[in-house]
């Protein structure tokens, strides 16, 4: 049964408001999902989805999944424009925000394949560029994204949104850097990573295979743990004068050359 609400004081538009925050995050051990489409994404996954949240037509607009949800256990409550405000983000006037449990992202849950697509990011500070890089490597078909020693929250609302949903339905994991290289090396799989200073241009490089692409922050680039012999630095030529891309710009390059040639070529580490 749909409940309605009036009032920005009522105390479940207040928790939910608290979900933009990481500290409400961390304390309620839930999620705010933003968005219609971010909404169906998270349904289709195994996240445990609580609340419902919308304007009554947009309710109405959206009854399937509304439903599907309802049936699922979630609960679905219709907000006064007011009491819309204060959870939605920014100017939205319409959509749907659900409320749901925290996940967990470990690594050792992801599932291997014989010729998996990795992204590894180290220390990516801003959530619209992980976003964009989940929702890039989603449609590029990679395996899984592993996120090490995050500077942002995983689960911001801004990584949701701008993933439109991805972190739901690509596998991820979070965890340290040293733990994603021993990882990497014990199934194994061959570290390519993104330098400006790369032996190898990445278009002449085999991306085929079990492969992991590892990309660092715009700011400081990869750190020292992912040096050695055991990685092949790769570089993204540049004709201009600005000597870095947009890291979500690099993933996005990568993972379509990858598929490029995983499409046209067998691996030349195969067999």
């Amino acid at each position: 049964m749909t409940q309605h609400i009036h009032s920005i004081q009522n105390p479940r538009i207040k928790k939910a408001a608290q979900l933009r925050k990481r500290r409400g995050r961390e304390k309620q051990q839930r999620i705010l999902i933003d968005g219609q489409r971010p909404v169906e994404q998270a349904a289709t996954s195994q996240l445990k989805i609580r609340e419902v949240f919308g304007l009554a037509d947009e309710l109405i607009r959206y009854e399937s999944i509304v439903k599907s949800l309802e049936s699922a256990g979630a609960e679905i409550l219709s907000l006064s424009p007011a009491a819309w405000s204060r959870v939605s983000y920014g100017d939205q006037s319409a959509g749907l925000i659900a409320v749901a449990d925290a996940p967990d992202f470990p690594l050792e849950q992801l599932t291997l394949t014989p010729d998996g697509l990795l992204i590894v990011l180290e220390q990516i500070e801003k959530p619209g560029n992980i976003g964009a890089i989940l929702r890039t490597a989603s449609a590029a078909g990679a395996a899984a994204v592993i996120i090490t020693d995050p500077a942002t929250d995983l689960c911001n609302p801004n990584t949701i949104r701008s993933s439109i949903g991805s972190l739901f339905t690509t596998p991820v994991a979070v965890t340290t850097g040293t733990k994603a290289r021993d990882w990497l090396n014990q199934h194994p799989f061959r570290s390519l990573t993104a330098r400006v200073d790369g032996d190898a241009t990445y278009t002449k490089t085999d991306l085929t295979g079990r492969v992991a692409m590892v990309l660092g922050s715009e700011a400081s680039g990869l750190s020292a743990d992912w040096e050695g012999p055991d990685t092949l630095p790769v570089v993204i030529p540049k004709l201009g004068t600005n000597d870095s891309l947009n890291v979500s710009v690099a993933a996005a390059l990568m993972l379509y050359e990858s598929r490029r040639q995983r499409d046209t070529q067998p691996s030349m580490n195969q067999g």
